[in-house]
């Protein structure tokens, strides 16, 4: 859900534990650098059929498990000439927060 701040809020899977995404609110300082990544993201959802954001579904509106999605990421990384699985890309993504600023655990969040 995206409160009335601004703000995406979700339980991880393997934690339980809440995550917050800057969604409309402004950005906290060490994430500045990220706001064209942030709406690239907007306009990519607000293309797609429905305006979902779920990356989870499939293209019947299925739900797709974890392992099918990081497969969905690793074969879509390797069309682009990417070799990493969806981990090697969230673990680039954390170190990316981290040389902005960010903190231990905002990049855990």
């Amino acid at each position: 859900m995206v409160d009335r701040g601004g703000v995406l809020t979700f339980r991880q899977s393997k934690t339980r534990d809440p995550a917050y995404i800057p969604w409309s609110c402004p950005l906290p300082a060490w994430a500045t650098t990220l706001a064209d990544e942030r709406e690239q993201m907007h306009r990519a959802i607000a293309a797609t059929p429905g305006g979902q954001m779920t990356y989870l579904a499939t293209a019947r509106g299925q739900t797709r498990s974890s392992k099918a999605l990081g497969t969905l990421i690793r074969e879509a990384a390797r069309a682009a000439g990417i070799e990493k699985s969806a981990h090697g890309l969230r673990k680039a993504r954390a170190v990316a927060l981290a040389e902005a600023g960010a903190t231990t655990h905002q990049i855990a969040a």
